[in-house]
């Protein structure tokens, strides 16, 4: 075996120290750039899973919104169809309308009837105290007029304005058809019913 020197056994071990190091150096730039693959990789995959979650969830609020939407907008016009069916039933002129005798009748049944309540009403004096029964007149021979009075007095003003009512009604009537009849004879067309 050779005999070799301290400083030659020095740089020997320096130089394995220096090749270590060169590898140690290597391997750690190696881990640190495999590690900032695998974070970035990483970091990739999550920003796509959030990507994809921010998508869905968009999504998702998006279609609720759209229904939520849809459902108030049938909500409203369910209860706009019913608010006017409901107000179209309880219109006291629509039934008057499609049965105008027998509310003629019916008002004319009620004034009759309850004519005697109101006069006893109204009758009384006002401190409440009950007065004593006049005596009965002596009833004349035939009709008397005088026991349907109450019941005229309220019947007179609705068939007055029924009967006014009726009468605005053919008066427009009339002018409807002379307007009718007028326009048709501008434009050199007889009027229905003429040769």
């Amino acid at each position: 075996m050779a005999f070799i020197s301290y400083n030659e056994r020095l740089k020997r071990q320096q130089a394995r120290r220096d090749v270590a190091l060169q590898r140690l150096k290597l391997d750690v730039q190696g881990l640190a750039h495999c590690a900032t693959d695998k974070l970035e990789e990483a970091r990739n995959a999550i920003t796509h899973q959030i990507d994809v979650a921010r998508s869905v969830v968009a999504g998702k609020i998006s279609e609720t919104h759209t229904a939520v939407t849809e459902k108030l907008t049938e909500t409203r016009q369910k209860l706009g169809e019913t608010a006017a069916s409901v107000k179209h039933a309880l219109n006291p002129a629509v039934h008057i309308r499609r049965n105008p005798w027998a509310w003629m009748a019916g008002i004319v049944a009620l004034g009759f009837f309850s004519a005697p309540l109101v006069k006893k009403m109204f009758s009384g004096k006002s401190n409440g105290a009950h007065r004593a029964p006049a005596p009965a007149p002596a009833k004349p021979k035939g009709f008397d007029f005088a026991a349907f009075q109450p019941l005229l007095n309220m019947a007179a003003p609705l068939l007055a304005a029924y009967v006014s009512k009726m009468a605005s009604r053919i008066r427009d009537d009339g002018q409807v058809e002379r307007t009718r009849s007028a326009t048709l004879a501008r434009h050199g067309a007889a009027p229905p019913g003429e040769s």
